[in-house]
This record gives C-alpha cells, sequence and structure tokens, in this order.
C-alpha cells in the first residue's frame, strides 16, 4: 500500500482519529513536499506500519533529522531529486519527480 501525503486527522475529518488508528499496513509513505497539510500524520503511520519514506533528498533527511520519522525507513532507495523516477514495489510503482508551484 502507497499512501500520498496522508493526514488523515484533518480536522475535515471528524473520524481522524479512529480512521488513523485502522491503517495498520502500508508499504511506502510518499509525501510531495514539506508543508504540515501534506506531511500530517506520515511519522505516527511510519511508526505504526514501518512504512520507508518516499520523497526528495532533502525532504526525506529533514524529516529523519528533524521531523520523527525513523531515519531506518528512510534512504537512497526511495528518495529522488527533481528529474528522476524510481520504480518501486517490485515495479508496481513508478514515481517521477516533477517541480510544482502552488
Amino acid at each position: 500500500m502507497l499512501l500520498i501525503d496522508p493526514w488523515i486527522t484533518n480536522p475535515a475529518n471528524k473520524n481522524g482519529k479512529e480512521d488513523l488508528a485502522k491503517i495498520t499496513k502500508a508499504d511506502l509513505i510518499l509525501l510531495t513536499h514539506g508543508h504540515g497539510d501534506h506531511i500530517g500524520d506520515s511519522v505516527a503511520l511510519a511508526k505504526a506500519t514501518g512504512a520507508k519514506l518516499v520523497s526528495t533528498f532533502d525532504l526525506g533527511k529533514a524529516m529523519a533529522q528533524y521531523g520523527g520519522y525513523p531515519a531506518e525507513q528512510t534512504g537512497m532507495g526511495t528518495m529522488g531529486n527533481f528529474g528522476g523516477e524510481l520504480t518501486l514495489l517490485d515495479g508496481e510503482v513508478k514515481i517521477a519527480f516533477v517541480p510544482a508551484v502552488h
């Protein structure tokens, strides 16, 4: 399972805490960028599931050093730079790193 920018406890989700507790399995957590509404519950989910972080190198390093993401669940195999691509989960998932402004 791949989770993208998982903010399950978003105030708009009145059952957020219960829904978060139900997620017990995830292979990867992809963070598109470092805004709080995109990082969301990624650290709690990583600790609960063992999911590896998929992100740019700079965001991955910051999440491990300062954001509480388990460092052993980050690494070269799941991080990239803009213009790069990763193929993960035995070829089931292909990630393209592209810049986006919002």
